[in-house]
């Protein structure tokens, strides 16, 4: 049974809607298929588990039953959650908003160019059916997240603010 997982405190902005429509899509060809979702609480639906805020510990057991990781980010910047799930060893499908600097988007994690849930869902159906694949990019996508303390990662977003606020 594969398992998905989300982590995010502004739904709207990170894409949760997306990511929920993505799931319900996959779902047709994956039916047991489970999608946990960590700081947000949506509505009840079948196979989404909302755990909304919850402790570290918590979060890290989540993210450690998941086989992938989505994060389809409507805010264009770092986002914390997508390297933290990577530590994990678990592919992450995100946004091409999202800034991953010096990742390969075929090699370390897979990036879509459009908000359309149904990319969504063929990106999420293609790493749910191919285990392999799966490792491989969970695999590369560790290795690239092990390399950001957590210096280097409040680094990238200074910068990103200092390139959107005059000085």
């Amino acid at each position: 049974m594969p398992v998905a997982a989300f982590v995010g405190h502004r739904p709207e902005g990170q894409g949760l809607a997306i990511a929920l429509e993505a799931f319900r899509r996959s779902r047709v060809f994956f039916p047991g298929a489970r999608f946990i979702v960590i700081g947000s609480s949506p509505k009840q639906d079948p196979g989404v588990l909302p755990l909304g805020v919850c402790d570290d510990a918590t979060k890290a057991r989540a993210l450690s039953a998941a086989d992938l990781f989505l994060f389809p980010s409507l805010e264009a910047g770092p986002a914390y959650a997508v390297p933290e799930a990577m530590r994990y060893g678990i592919p992450a499908l995100v946004s091409s908003r999202v800034v991953l600097e010096g990742a390969d988007p075929k090699k370390q994690y897979r990036a879509v160019a459009t908000d359309d849930p149904g990319d969504y869902a063929a990106e999420f159906s293609e790493l749910f059916a191919d285990p392999a694949l799966r490792r491989r990019i969970g695999e590369a996508g560790r290795k690239y997240a092990d390399q950001f303390s957590g210096e280097k990662s409040a680094e990238a977003v200074e910068q990103a603010l200092a390139d959107r606020v005059p000085a």
